[in-house]
């Protein structure tokens, strides 16, 4: 089940009496993927559900995204670039937290920022999110 801001996976835990909602991170959600057996792939139709879990992501070559010439002889980055830089940010910073023992709202808050930043380089239009500029 996929949230309302369509970044977060939920799970409904439908064993409890009330029938909770919960945030799935990407880690635990690669760990069910991977837990699925080829039979089931077949039936699914998905040759590797894990891949449906962004790993590792290609980075385009600069040719494909050149600086822009800006008025007054001054140079700038494009957008893909900008995203480029944000997601190393961000996930450097993320690292970084996780080794000095953030606090897990502080992990989850910078896991969900990279998300955003992953998300918002395939598609900048999701539905229910600011476009990142």
């Amino acid at each position: 089940m996929v949230s309302d801001d369509a970044l977060n996976i939920l799970s409904l835990n439908t064993k409890s009496a009330t029938d909770k909602k919960f945030s799935l991170a990407a880690d635990d959600a690669l760990k069910i993927l991977g837990r699925i057996s080829k039979k089931d792939q077949t039936l699914m139709g998905i040759p590797s559900p894990k891949n449906l879990i962004i790993q590792r992501l290609a980075v385009g070559p600069p040719s494909i995204r050149p600086s822009i010439q800006m008025p007054g002889m001054h140079r700038s980055e494009d957008d893909l670039t900008y995203c480029y830089q944000a997601i190393l940010r961000t996930n450097i910073l993320l690292k970084q937290n996780i080794d000095r023992g953030a606090n897990q709202t502080t992990v989850n808050e910078m896991r969900h920022m990279l998300q955003y930043y992953v998300a918002t380089l395939m598609d900048n239009d999701i539905a229910g999110q600011p476009t990142h500029k």
